[in-house]
């Protein structure tokens, strides 16, 4: 076995660490990927019970919902999980001032409705938003527990709360539309997951200990904020820049066309963000705990680098090469014009390996301020790009932020290189046997929809999209097998292993 593919962590405590970081890995990448498969269906469902113009509406609301909310944290669920200090007294700490955050930011939100409406361009938007402000107090509610959980690498139960939190919005949302609510129908969803979200959180809370006041320290509290506010700046200006795009279209193009840009960016971005962000949570506790041992932490990170790259870079592809079918059978007639933009987006989501790998990495090891850099230097190409595109509509806006994030992964790939030195070339060698994989899969879907029209057992467009489907799974799984056998190996090992720990 190569030396990529040994142990992560050797030594005392290591094997533990390394099972345990797999068995987070499994739980939760397996709840994020089925739970991610019926977001996709439950949208569906919704995009044929409402209009694009009542999601572009929570979509322009949610733009300056997420920017504003990110103050409410002040970095300081990260400041736990990173922390070296007292947990009871860092948890507490940290509870009291993110949850009087979040209710200051609340009510800033609430009162000032009106004037944001303005800003967006759309006076429609003023209630949505006024009502969506709840989720400010209820995410400050349970944000602290939720780090504890994560910190405590109790993987399973972070599966449990988002199942169970998405299961509730989207139940919720689709029976509320199928009764012709309209726009509320997504927004009392959002609100009834994010109240479950935040009961959850303090049941499965690994103890209540830290839950007293006695256990406030100012000094604890001081040095969190000083990484939190490092945080609140990356996490501030990511959000920007992941939202700016959303804001033109909205404010440019109207509310119709945001629900299409943002029905394509759902289903590319934020695919494979859901099963980027998993992994970031696994991979974040476990690389603060390599942190002091660069060559344990490097060949940690090169083969979480292959294990997300093997995932989400045939989800970006095969979404492209089915987009044509994949748009007008599953969602509608009314959602075509968002399929050139899905496609554009969808090339994004392949850079998205390396920079959900780089954050987490540039965090556990105590520089959140290159997250920071990076959203600059995104920012920095985004905004003219949207500005110079824009008369293109939303494919134009779509190709500015593929342009910027491309940027973006170039500086990270180098500010990798200051903290892993030597690890650069390795990096393009752990991603390229998914890519190569995955662009040949692409290939024989688009050939075999040239093929399918000329076989008598050609039917229904449905029959259509299950066989390019089909099709592409085959191609990619064979692919997969014979190009990343050592990976595979591996991950079975430890699957094995793992259950012999169950069974001891």
């Amino acid at each position: 076995m190569t030396q990529e593919n040994r142990s992560t962590t050797e030594g005392a405590g290591g094997g533990s660490l390394k099972l345990t970081t797999f068995r987070g890995g499994f739980i939760l990448g397996g709840a994020s990927i089925g739970m991610r498969v019926f977001s996709v269906f439950t949208s569906i469902i919704l995009a044929r019970l409402l209009l694009p113009t009542e999601f572009g509406q929570v979509d322009l609301a949610m733009v300056v919902l997420t920017i504003v909310s990110i103050f409410s944290t002040l970095g300081l669920p990260a400041a736990v999980i990173q922390t070296s200090a007292d947990s009871k007294k860092a948890a507490f700490s940290a509870f009291v001032l993110t949850f009087s955050a979040a209710c200051f930011v609340s009510l800033v939100f609430l009162f000032s409705a009106p004037w944001l409406g303005f800003l967006l361009g759309d006076p429609s938007v003023i209630p949505v938003l006024r009502w969506l402000s709840l989720t400010v107090v209820l995410a400050g509610a349970m944000r602290i527990p939720e780090a504890l959980i994560q910190k405590n690498l109790l993987f399973g139960r972070l599966s449990i709360i988002g199942i169970l939190s998405e299961v509730s919005t989207t139940a919720l949302s689709i029976a509320l539309a199928w009764m012709g609510w309209g726009v509320w129908s997504l927004v009392y969803g959002m609100i009834a997951g994010a109240t479950l979200n935040a009961v959850l959180a303090w049941m499965f809370c690994p103890g209540l200990g830290w839950f007293r006041f006695s256990q406030w320290d100012r000094k604890i509290a001081r040095q969190m904020l000083g990484f939190g506010v490092q945080m609140v700046g990356s996490t501030s200006v990511y959000t920007f820049y992941s939202y700016v795009d959303n804001y033109a279209v909205g404010r440019m193009l109207g509310t119709e066309a945001l629900g299409h840009y943002g029905r394509a960016f759902n289903l590319t971005s934020k695919t494979v963000d859901s099963v980027n962000r998993t992994i970031g949570v696994v991979l974040f506790p476990s690389y603060s705990q390599l942190q002091t041992d660069k060559e344990q932490l490097s060949r940690a990170y090169l083969k979480s680098l292959r294990i997300i790259s093997s995932i989400t870079i045939p989800i970006a592809l095969g979404l492209f090469a089915v987009a044509d079918e994949l748009i007008p059978t599953l969602m509608g007639k009314a959602w075509i014009p968002a399929i050139p933009a899905l496609k554009v987006l969808s090339l994004m989501s392949l850079l998205k390996p390396v920079s959900s790998t780089t954050s987490a990495l540039f965090i556990s090891t105590g520089h959140p301020g290159f997250n920071l850099r990076a959203g600059l230097a995104v920012t920095a190409t985004l905004i003219p790009g949207i500005l110079l595109l824009l008369p293109w509509g939303i494919v134009g806006v779509a190709y500015a932020v593929v342009i910027a994030h491309a940027v973006g992964l170039a500086y990270n790939v180098f500010q990798v290189q200051t903290i892993l030195p030597g690890t650069v070339r390795a990096m393009g060698q752990a991603v390229l046997p998914a890519f190569a994989a995955a662009v040949v899969m692409a290939l024989s879907v688009m050939a075999l929809r040239v093929v399918m029209p000329t076989m008598s057992f050609s039917g229904s467009k449905y029959f259509t999209l299950g066989c390019l489907v089909a099709g592409a799974v085959v191609v990619y799984a064979a692919l997969f097998a014979i190009t990343q056998r050592p990976l595979l190996l591996e991950l079975v090992d430890l699957a094995r292993a793992r259950r012999t720990r169950m069974r001891a």
